[in-house]
Parts: structure tokens; sequence; C-alpha cells
């Protein structure tokens, strides 16, 4: 089911033109070391990829930084923020701000600047 539900989200994305893809952790389990769920993964940020849709990342207590590390070779559109020390990341349409991306998560404690 969660397989059929991320195609399900990959395939809105692309139906509704998104403008991108936030993924805020516990995206899948890394404990259950699936195979079948890493190829989902990077084939349907492969398939977001040819429709210049980018991903960002920020890993939870189940997908941890080490298990998308150990994802082999993530697609160009994927930004993997890894600490929360990480530039920000601006997300433009035809050089229009629509949102700048911190890499904060349940564990970081970051105050976005004013």
């Amino acid at each position: 089911a969660t397989l059929v539900a991320w195609e399900r989200l990959v395939d809105a994305a692309v139906t509704q033109g998104v403008d991108g893809l936030l993924l805020t952790g516990d995206t899948f389990d890394a404990a259950a070391e699936s195979l079948s769920a890493d190829v989902a993964l990077r084939q349907g940020c492969e398939r977001l990829l040819e429709h210049d849709i980018p991903v960002f990342v920020v890993p939870g207590r189940l997908d941890p930084l080490t298990a998308w590390q150990e994802i082999p070779v993530l697609p160009e559109n994927v930004t993997l923020f890894d600490s929360p020390w990480d530039a920000s990341v601006d997300l433009t349409d035809h050089g229009k701000l629509l949102a700048r991306l911190l890499p904060v998560s349940a564990q970081t404690d970051v105050s976005p600047p004013e």
C-alpha cells in the first residue's frame, strides 16, 4: 500500500504541475531494508525530474540521513538536507520567489531568518 501511495503522490504532482515536493521525514522505514521501496523512491524522483519538479528531503526518525545516503544515486532534482546548518534553498517560478526552504526538523532548533 505504501508503494502505491508513493506512485499516486508522484502522479498527482505531475498531473497538478506542482512547483516542488517536500518530504519531511519518515518517508520510509529504513529498518525494513526494502530494496523495492528504494527502487520505487528513486524511480518516482526520476519521473519528477522528467517534469522539472524538485524534491526536497528532511530526514526523519524512521528514515535517517544514513538511510538516504545508502540509496544508490538519487537524481539531481533531489536536495537532501543533511544538517540544520545547510543553506536555505529558494523555490522560484520564473524568477518569482515561492518559498524559502530551511533544513529544520523535529530534532533541530533553528530560528528562521527575519
